[in-house]
């Protein structure tokens, strides 16, 4: 199977079927041990931190899974923990008391918008390494690329599969599994090496796998004697298989490398006896991709724990918090008071957004930066209409604009004081005359508006309606100039014919 993988500008292609059984769907798509495989699960409630007002956990569940951006959502950030590696196939304290190494985190915000769709892959534990189940499916990688651990009488521990998250086919950022532990090594620095950071840990011994870089897959580890199928090399995303003797008894085969950006090496084996013992597998590195726009971090350690003597590694989360654009806030003036209609609009919003405030006719009459501290303050370029005036306030920051919040207060002098009403002199089509220039606006008795109309410079005004009008319709004019509108006219209305009968 094959999948390319946008790395900044170069297409990476990677070839390993092994790596690649889930199908290669996304950019982040690597191998699912069926048994890891639960889909009931994957999502868990979260507190958000400040300055977040939302947040998502992901869970393990074996598949790949999908976060939309929320709608207003001006900054997400993404926290990574990688999976740890499995255990020891030996039972402490007869030897392989050289546990797996621990999965890595990276934090980042992330370049996102709403509605951008975000592939999440939660790393799976690597399995422990077995007596008994060699072969079978003790010892496998985790979900993410862990490579498995190699098989023998006590076969390694499978690596830490990586937690990451993509856009399409770019990779944002990445957590790397830890490496698995080796089968029975009581070797002091045998143990798997811990994922996570530009580089990942290992080659502490020469058994030990290499931990991934930024650039290449971490190096299998040295055999220390005879081995069927040494340890693999770490690929882009996968870990490599610990090297493998294939024989009974007591026998110890190395752990499998973590997955990660760039996966780590698979440690190599060792005949029975051997003073240097078998090598765990190497940690796979993280990932910020700055190229692309995302600031953050990537540390070696801190995610899912790695497998103690026969017990799986931890697996690895993700967890996505992000920060609506809430509405502005208009402080002044306050809602039901009275101020005058010159002053200045003031209130608290989103630092650098850009607060736009409106009149009930949609029409804008300020608009202001918000501050470092949080503050706006514009001042109407006119004086708005003396009386009751309803105020409507957004901000936007990003491209991303915010729900609406409205204030109505009384204005008083300095104010813009109404026009005179227009006067109604034919009602169908609606004709009349004005003392004031402005905008001329019909409506029924029910309030429909029938049609609008520039006062000329002779006084006068005419509108077709967009529909011919029904008999016996009431209508009335305003004329509105400088956002403030006129009272009603007198009620004109079109052709009544007398009631059937009547003389």
């Amino acid at each position: 199977m094959r999948m390319l993988l946008q790395r900044r500008s170069v297409w990476v292609a990677i070839t390993t079927a092994a790596a690649l059984a889930a199908g290669g769907q996304s950019a982040l798509a690597v191998q699912a041990a069926p048994e890891q495989t639960d889909l009931a699960r994957g999502r868990a409630a979260c507190t958000p931190t400040a300055p977040y007002t939302g947040c998502q956990e992901f869970t393990f569940t074996g598949a790949e899974q999908t976060f939309p951006v929320p709608d207003r959502a001006i900054q997400v950030e993404a926290e990574l923990k990688g999976a740890g590696g499995g255990g020891s196939a030996a039972a402490a304290p007869a030897g392989g008391d050289q546990q797996a190494g621990d999965g890595g985190t990276t934090k980042a915000t992330l370049p996102v918008k709403p509605g951008d769709d975000l592939t999440i892959t939660v790393g799976g534990g690597g399995r422990t390494g077995s007596t008994t189940n060699s072969a079978g499916t003790q010892r496998r990688g985790g979900f993410g690329g862990g490579g498995h651990g190699g098989w023998s009488g006590r076969s390694g521990g499978g690596g830490g599969g990586l937690s990451g998250v993509a856009k399409g086919t770019t990779q944002l950022v990445i957590a790397g599994g830890g490496g698995g532990a080796p089968g029975g090594s009581a070797q002091p620095g045998a143990a798997g090496g811990d994922g996570g950071g530009t580089a990942g840990q290992g080659l502490t011994i020469p058994a030990v796998g290499g931990g991934g870089t930024q650039t290449a897959g971490g190096a299998g580890g040295t055999p220390m004697g005879h081995c069927n199928i040494a340890g693999q090399a770490g690929t882009a995303l996968k870990g490599g298989n610990g090297g493998t003797i294939g024989m009974s008894g007591t026998q110890d085969a190395a752990g499998g490398g973590g997955g990660g950006w760039f996966g780590g090496g698979g440690g190599g084996c060792s005949p029975d006896a051997n003073p240097f013992g078998e090598g765990g597998g190497g940690g796979g590195s993280g990932y910020v991709n700055t190229g692309a726009g995302v600031n953050g971090t990537t540390t070696v350690g801190g995610g899912g724990a790695g497998g103690t003597n026969q017990k799986d590694g931890t697996n690895g989360t993700v967890k996505i918090q992000w920060k609506e654009l809430k509405p502005p806030a208009i402080t002044g003036p306050a809602d039901g008071s009275s101020a005058p209609g010159d002053g200045p609009i003031k209130g608290t919003g989103e630092p650098g957004a850009t607060v736009t405030v409106k009149d009930k006719n949609g029409n804008t009459i300020c608009t202001a930066k918000v501050q470092a501290d949080g503050s706006w303050s514009c001042t109407p370029s006119k004086p708005l209409p003396c009386g009751p005036n309803e105020l409507t306030a957004t901000q936007e920051k990003g491209g991303v604009t915010s729900e609406p919040e409205k204030i109505t207060f009384n204005a008083g002098q300095p104010c813009i004081s109404p026009p005179q009403p227009p006067v109604i002199t034919k009602p169908s089509p609606p004709t009349g005359t004005s003392k004031s220039p402005g905008k001329v606006t019909v409506r029924t008795q029910t309030g429909e508006v029938v049609c609008t109309a520039t006062v000329g410079a002779d006084g006068k005004w005419s509108c077709p309606p967009g529909k011919p009008l029904p008999p016996c319709t009431e209508l009335t004019a305003t004329v509105t100039k400088d956002g403030a509108t006129s009272k009603p006219s007198k009620v004109a209305r079109t052709y009544c014919p007398p009631k059937y009968g009547k003389k």
